[in-house]
C-alpha cells in the first residue's frame, strides 16, 4: 500500500503506492489518520508514488507510475504536486535530500530527476543509455557530497557527484555536476563517465549546500569530511534547518569536531549558546571544552 516514510517534526508520512492516501503517524501518540491523494494520482491506477523525503516542513513522493511529485505540508497535512513532464511507468524509485535539493533515483526513465525544495522546480537531466524498459536503480542515499543508487538490473552504481559545490568552494568558475556508472559485477574493464551541467542558479546558493553538507557529516560522524569541507572554507558557524555546525557536533558529543570549529574561529556567541545546551545534555566533558573557549558560562 505505501512505499517509503519520512520524519518531519513529530510526525512520519508515507507514501502512497497502492494506496489512495498518505498514511500519516503520530510519533509520539502513535495515532494516524489519512490524508487523501486520489486527485493526485495518474489514471492508470497504482504503484503512484515510491520514495518520500523530507525538506523542510514540506514533503515529496518521487513519481513512479504518477505524472507529477506529490507534495505534503508537514504543518497543514495539505496536498499539493508538481508536474514533472515525463510520462510512463516506473520512472523513478527512490528519493533523497541532497542539500537544498530532493534527487530522485531512476528506474525506467532516461533522466534523473531534481526538485528544488526551496521553490519545488522541476530539473530534469539525462541520465546513461541503457537498452529495454527494466528497472535500472531502485533507491538513492547520500554520503557526504555524493549520491549512490542501488542496481536493479543495471550493472552498475549510479553515482551522482556534487562537482560544483568542489569546484566554487574552491573559487573557481565553472560549474558542473557528473554523474558516473560503477561496474560492480566485474573486477575490471573502464569506469564509464559521463557529465552533465545543472545551472547554479536554478540549484541556489552553493553556500547553503556547503552548509547543509558540513551539518550533515558532523551528523554522520564524518570526521574526514569536515575536516575537507573546512579546509575548502566552508563557513565554520554554518546551519542546516536552524543547526549550527558546533550545535550538531555538541548533540553527536563529538569532541574532536568541537575543537576543529574552534579552531577555525567558530562565532563565539555560538560558543556561548552552546556551553548551557551541553551542560542541559549532561555533556560536562563539551561544555568544559567550550567554556575554555570562551563560551561565557562556567562550570
Amino acid at each position: 500500500k505505501w512505499d517509503g516514510i519520512a520524519l518531519c517534526g513529530t510526525k512520519l508520512f508515507c507514501a502512497p503506492y497502492q494506496a489512495s492516501s498518505v498514511l500519516v503517524i503520530d510519533g509520539e501518540s502513535e495515532d494516524y489518520n489519512m490524508l487523501s491523494s486520489s486527485n493526485f494520482a495518474s489514471e492508470e491506477g497504482g504503484g503512484q508514488w515510491s520514495g518520500i523525503a523530507c525538506y523542510e516542513d514540506k514533503l515529496f513522493c518521487a513519481p513512479r507510475n504518477a505524472s507529477s511529485v506529490l507534495v505534503i505540508d508537514g504543518k497543514t497535512e495539505r496536498l499539493s504536486n508538481i508536474s514533472c513532464g515525463v510520462d510512463g511507468i516506473d520512472k523513478w524509485v527512490g528519493i533523497t535530500r541532497f542539500g537544498n535539493m530532493l534527487v530522485c533515483a531512476p528506474s525506467c526513465a532516461s533522466s534523473i530527476l531534481i526538485i528544488i525544495g526551496e521553490t519545488n522546480e522541476i530539473i530534469v537531466r539525462p541520465c546513461l543509455d541503457y537498452p529495454g524498459d527494466r528497472s535500472k536503480w531502485n533507491d538513492i542515499a547520500q554520503n557526504g557530497t555524493k549520491l549512490f543508487c542501488s542496481p536493479a538490473y543495471y550493472k552498475g552504481i549510479l553515482v551522482f557527484e556534487d562537482q560544483a559545490l568542489q569546484l566554487e568552494l574552491k573559487q573557481m568558475k565553472t560549474s558542473i555536476s557528473s554523474l558516473s556508472s560503477i561496474p560492480y559485477a566485474e573486477k575490471s574493464g573502464p569506469r564509464s563517465s559521463f557529465s552533465i551541467s545543472i545551472n547554479s542558479q536554478k540549484c541556489g546558493h552553493r553556500s547553503s549546500l556547503a552548509s547543509a553538507f558540513l551539518v550533515d557529516a558532523i551528523r554522520g560522524g564524518n570526521r574526514k569530511s569536515v575536516r575537507k569541507l573546512l579546509d575548502l572554507n566552508v563557513c565554520p558557524n554554518s546551519m542546516r534547518d536552524g543547526v549550527t555546525a558546533l550545535r550538531a557536533a555538541v548533540q553527536e558529543r563529538d569532541e574532536e569536531v568541537v575543537h576543529e570549529l574552534i579552531k577555525r574561529k567558530v562565532s563565539t556567541s555560538d560558543i556561548s549558546r552552546n556551553v548551557e545546551y551541553a551542560i542541559q545534555l549532561g555533556y560536562e566533558d563539551i561544555a568544559k571544552i567550550l567554556s575554555e573557549a570562551g563560551g561565557n558560562i562556567s562550570l
